[in-house]
């Protein structure tokens, strides 16, 4: 019973340290309740990929490609929001840029 016990224990060490190195991570998503489009990042970080209340990707954006390399900070994406038809993806530590919700075209970009 202690050799089960102490190979169960180790088994979830094993897993534990496994996963330390690359825990799940939350990705930004936002949904507009209005046309029922839902903007995320990719698993790469820096590519926005909308898709339609179906699930049918309406369109992909390299953020960073598009954008461009923020002067600060590391070059994924941080964080979503959704104003008036238009999705901020803010990157790098101080950088922006500005999609329309419907093509996935860029309309701004920035820092602060």
């Amino acid at each position: 019973m202690k050799a089960l016990c102490a190979a169960m224990v180790a088994g979830l060490l094993a897993s534990a340290l496994a996963h330390a190195d690359n825990p799940a991570k939350n990705r930004p998503s936002i949904k507009d309740e209005k046309s029922k489009v839902t903007v995320g990042v990719k698993e790469d970080d820096r590519t926005l990929i909308a898709r339609d209340k179906d699930g049918k990707v309406l369109w992909e954006v390299d953020v960073i490609k598009k954008a461009g390399a923020p002067a600060v900070g590391k070059p994924v994406v941080r964080d979503l929001a959704l104003k008036d038809g238009k999705v901020t993806a803010v990157y790098g530590k101080h950088s922006f840029a500005d999609f329309d919700l419907k093509t996935g075209k860029l309309l701004a970009s920035g820092s602060d």
